[in-house]
């Protein structure tokens, strides 16, 4: 299972080079832009299991808990089991993330946002249980949070500002910003939430 799991990190990995370089070609950035502040990146994979349910869930009750990915961006493998991932719009509504065949789901990150000064959204999301006559199907994602070097500088991208557009948000860190959610996510997780 270790040689296996360290293959697909491996793969995506790889994957996610090619994804940089797509998002330097998207953002009018010089290819190899990001090369350097993912060099030493710090990207972890998770394997979500949500197992089949016994009773039936309370009314309201999700899987996971509404949140934003705090790095760059998340690639996320996706099995089409019924309950599943919902992102908000920018419209105030919930809408079924449908994963695609052999393929996978992008969700952009407060990091990608900060660096994109807003111009790309990081999305609420949210994962909701199956319907109550589906309940007992078990559902798997493999989630890759894209982490760039700790200490690459997330400050706004040369492309993204203007003088009727300046940054938005302060320089950080990768690493200190990071550390910064996860601190303060701390409480809330000793205390049964969900937090990413």
């Amino acid at each position: 299972m270790a040689e296996a799991f360290q293959k697909y990190y491996e793969g995506v990995a790889t994957f996610n080079r090619v994804l940089l370089s797509i998002f330097e070609t998207a953002l009018d950035l010089p290819p190899g832009y990001f090369k350097e502040k993912f060099r030493h990146h710090s990207s972890t994979v998770r394997i979500l299991h949500y197992p089949g349910q016994d009773a039936v869930p309370e009314e309201g009750q999700l899987r996971c808990g509404a949140h934003t990915d705090f790095g760059s961006h998340t690639i996320l493998l996706a099995d089409d089991a019924p309950g599943g991932l919902q992102v908000l719009t920018r419209a105030g509504q919930w809408v079924d993330a449908i994963p695609p065949k052999n393929g996978f789901i992008i969700n952009i990150g407060d990091m990608m946002k900060m660096w994109t000064n807003d111009r790309w959204h990081s999305n609420m999301h949210r994962v909701v249980n199956p319907p109550r006559d589906q309940s007992s199907v078990a559902r798997l994602s493999i989630a890759f949070f894209t982490y760039p070097n700790p200490d690459a500088l997330i400050e706004c991208l040369p492309t993204c500002s203007s003088d009727e557009n300046p940054p938005r948000h302060r320089p950080v860190l990768a690493g200190e910003y990071r550390r910064m959610k996860v601190n303060s996510t701390a409480p809330a997780a000793r205390a049964g939430e969900t937090t990413y």
